[in-house]
């Protein structure tokens, strides 16, 4: 009986142990059920409020997109003149360059440029050595290229003081304004025209009594075309202040003159302001610029260091690709086929020069003299060289020139013709006009090449751009470089070619058109066997 009770029990049991496992499982699939339902609730209602959240990021954006195409093709060239109401503002902030070579994978491309000046010497090298027998690095080009030295300086000196001279003629102006000799206006307008128009005579009158070298000259002309835009950056901004201050004394009562005089005089900037305008590495004026802490001259030297470097690279561009194709034009007769080949043999190194130029000016020169003078603001160029149009490369190229045309040639012009169309192809003109009149009177040849190109088809390309919405500027990027390409193998064979024929091919008359006819496209030197 006994055993049998237990049987019963041992019977019993796993009954009762398999009840309350269902029990747990159906719990447990409750749970699940409901875990699973939370879920797909949560995750519902996730989907919901990204929904609404993206519908109304989408209306933002959407809103934002509409503002700017309805917005001013003027306002969207803001962004890279960093203006405030039109006006140029001024802030601390490195070159570009300068933080982009904290980069390793940058600083690796700048010592790829230093690695290939290696090559250059070390070919030259190899090169003279395997044709004469004997080593020799020969400077005789560049030492010509740079010659007169004293020359230059004296010539500069004179400028410098000419555009220093500006300063009490222009106090003194102001102070005549309520006195009993005071002049019309027109009169001293007349005599800032007079004054202009010697500043541009006597340098170019210098260049040719002294025959400079082409270097030399070019240096004489550049700072030239400097020294007058600071001077007429100068007059332009202050001239202003001047007549609104008249205008206020004119207006107000005897008693308040004097002491609106002597508040006017202390707007009036101070010659120390002036100066430091005259040297530091902008050509729009302010009273005050931001200013560094100190001045590190290790920086100074190193920029300076990379100006030389960058003169070497470019000795050895034209030493090795130019030289020796176009040493012989006007000697021998060339024809189209040799035209179009060392047109296409020039894009290499003439890319180079450019490049070598933008690295040795705008930002190792220009850094220099802004330590020096500790200058603050370093964005003289932005990142020209990601522009998807010209219209943003002419932007960003050179930001110090730019600055000025907008400032003094632009915004004046659209103030006065109220036709941005006009005022921008003035702009062009001007810009044009100031480099051929560089190259012309340091190579003493008529071939306006680069103002064709730069007035003409660089405007064209200004209106050549990608829409707002386009996604592959890339591929404008890469049509920009293209014509870069392009067109500095075509300026550096054609005025290589230009220089070389009026060497070897003198020009037999000086009449007009004999001068303003191309030497290389002369029947003289073209006819030549």
């Amino acid at each position: 009986m006994a055993e049998a009770e237990g049987s019963s029990l041992r019977y019993r049991g796993p009954n009762s142990n398999n009840g309350a496992l269902k029990t747990h499982h159906f719990n447990a699939n409750q749970n699940a059920l409901r875990a699973q339902e939370l879920r797909r609730r949560t995750e519902k209602l996730r989907e919901e409020v990204l929904e609404q959240i993206d519908g109304q990021l989408n209306d933002l954006f959407d809103g934002v997109l509409r503002d700017l195409e309805s917005s001013d093709e003027d306002l969207n060239a803001d962004r890279f003149l960093d203006k405030s109401n039109g006006n140029k503002v001024f802030k601390a902030r490195n070159s570009m360059l300068t933080d982009l070579l904290q980069v390793s994978h940058v600083q690796t491309i700048y010592n790829i440029f230093v690695a290939l000046l290696a090559v250059f010497v070390l070919n030259t090298v190899i090169y003279d050595f395997i044709d004469t027998g004997r080593l020799s690095l020969d400077f005789s080009i560049m030492f010509w290229a740079f010659g007169k030295v004293s020359t230059v300086i004296n010539v500069w000196l004179v400028m410098l003081i000419m555009s220093l001279l500006i300063f009490p003629l222009f106090r003194f102006w102001h102070s005549s304004q309520s006195t009993w000799y005071h002049l019309p206006n027109i009169v001293w307008l007349v005599g800032y025209i007079g004054y202009i128009v010697v500043f541009c005579v006597f340098p170019i009158q210098e260049v040719y009594t002294h025959d400079l070298p082409p270097v030399s000259s070019i240096i004489i002309l550049t700072e030239q075309i400097r020294l007058i835009l600071k001077v007429h950056a100068f007059v332009r901004s202050n001239v202003p202040k001047v007549l609104c201050s008249v205008t206020s004394q004119t207006s107000g009562s005897v008693a308040s003159q004097s002491s609106d005089t002597s508040e006017n005089e202390n707007e009036i900037p101070e010659f120390g302001q002036y100066l430091y305008f005259l040297f530091c590495p902008t050509l729009v004026y302010r009273d005050h610029y931001p200013m560094t802490p100190c001045i590190r001259w290790d920086y100074v030297v190193s920029n300076f260091f990379q100006v030389a470097m960058c003169i070497l690279y470019t000795y050895y561009v034209f030493a090795r690709f130019c030289v020796p194709v176009f040493r012989n034009t006007g000697k021998e007769a060339g024809n189209f086929k040799n035209l179009i080949l060392s047109a296409f043999s020039c894009m290499l190194p003439g890319t180079m020069v450019l490049v070598l130029g933008f690295f040795a000016i705008l930002h190792s020169w220009l850094n220099a003299f802004a330590e020096m003078t500790r200058f603050a603001d370093r964005m003289f160029y932005k990142d020209w060289w990601n522009a998807p149009s010209y219209a943003d490369w002419y932007r960003t190229w050179n930001v110090v020139v730019h600055d000025w045309l907008y400032t003094y040639i632009y915004k004046d012009l659209v103030q006065l013709t109220n036709n941005r169309n006009l005022s921008t192809v003035a702009v062009f003109v001007v810009s044009a006009i100031a480099h051929e009149y560089v190259l012309m009177f340091a190579f003493r040849f008529f071939f306006p090449i680069l103002f064709t190109m730069f007035g003409g088809v660089g405007l064209s390309f200004v209106f050549l751009k990608p829409s707002k919405h386009n996604k592959h500027s890339q591929w404008w990027n890469i049509f920009m470089w293209i014509t870069l390409f392009l067109g500095n193998g075509l300026l550096m064979c054609l005025y290589s070619q230009e220089w070389y024929a009026t060497q070897n091919c003198p020009r037999k008359n000086q009449d007009l058109i004999s001068m303003l006819t191309p030497r290389s496209w002369s029947s003289e030197c073209i006819g030549k066997s």
